[in-house]
């Protein structure tokens, strides 16, 4: 905001302005080639001495500008792609909302989703005034006291959706494919909105904090824990190394022997020739992939 913004107007929008980053980035978890997730809200009217319509002006004009300069392609590359659909009523809502019109949203949100995605919410820039004042409202819709019959469809609803995911991307998707990535976040972040109400250790974003807390709570054992961090930690180092090649956005494995290869290699899979290099890492990939389906399979079994 600093280097797009004038001066003046840099202060105004730091003063009325909050800006939450969800995903990947809330969570401190950025990929090699990641989205970085955003929303905005603002200062109700009656919290600035701003004339209201200068104010929203002001935020939408700086927040175009600053979309604008992270997802711009130079000589050098960009710095990131930009999603904003997160924000409340996607792609078709405001940029911004003000803080009261923010809480009623999520008030009377039934997307379940949503309250997922908050779960890896962090302020990144602004008001702290704003930011602190928002997420405590929201705590409520993020981790319920306790859970009614309709939560519990709406639970199954998303698992019964990743599973389909799961058949259509197939086994050596690392990300969405059966014993991705997904599967351990997807574990951890259930486990985190059923008892995080009760353990003050579970109000994380970073996947490797929730699930240490799910040990330290006695959720989880240490082992359970332990497995499916260094789980997590294999998928995550894997997932980075393949997005360095060309700087592509992929989770599926490559075809080409000698691509894996060179992935594998990138992870420092020893072996006395390229197949058992080959070999050791395909080993290696199905037990972090079974070990992460395992525990997505504990959860709301039918």
């Amino acid at each position: 905001f600093q280097l797009a913004l004038e001066a003046d107007e840099y202060q105004k929008v730091q003063e009325c302005l909050a800006v939450f980053a969800l995903g990947k980035l809330g969570a401190s978890e950025l990929n090699y080639s990641s989205d970085v997730d955003l929303i905005f809200v603002a200062a109700n009217s009656e919290d600035t001495d701003m004339n209201i319509h200068d104010v929203q002006s002001l935020l939408i004009k700086s927040i175009r500008k600053v979309c604008q300069c992270i997802e711009e392609k130079t000589e050098e590359g960009f710095l990131y792609r930009v999603d904003l659909k997160l924000r409340p009523w996607g792609s078709s809502g405001p940029l911004c909302m003000a803080l009261d019109a923010t809480e009623h949203y999520y008030e009377a949100s039934s997307e379940p989703w949503e309250r997922f995605a908050w779960l890896r919410s962090r302020l990144i820039f602004g008001s702290e005034k704003i930011g602190s004042e928002l997420l405590q409202r929201l705590r409520p819709f993020i981790f319920r006291r306790a859970l009614g019959t309709d939560d519990l469809e709406e639970f199954l609803g998303i698992k019964r959706d990743m599973e389909k995911a799961r058949k259509r991307r197939g086994h050596w998707n690392i990300k969405v494919g059966e014993g991705g990535i997904r599967d351990i976040e997807f574990f951890a972040q259930m486990l985190q909105i059923v008892n995080a109400a009760e353990h003050e250790e579970l109000k994380k974003t970073n996947t490797i904090d929730v699930l240490s807390g799910l040990a330290s709570s006695k959720v989880l054992t240490i082992e359970e824990k332990d497995e499916l961090v260094n789980s997590y930690l294999f998928l995550r180092r894997l997932e980075n190394r393949m997005q360095m090649v060309d700087e592509k956005q992929t989770h599926d494995l490559p075809d080409s022997r000698q691509e894996r290869l060179k992935i594998a290699r990138s992870l420092r899979i020893s072996g006395e020739s390229n197949d058992y290099v080959l070999d050791n890492f395909e080993n290696e990939l199905v037990l972090n992939q079974s070990i992460a389906r395992k525990y997505f399979d504990r959860l709301l079994p039918q």
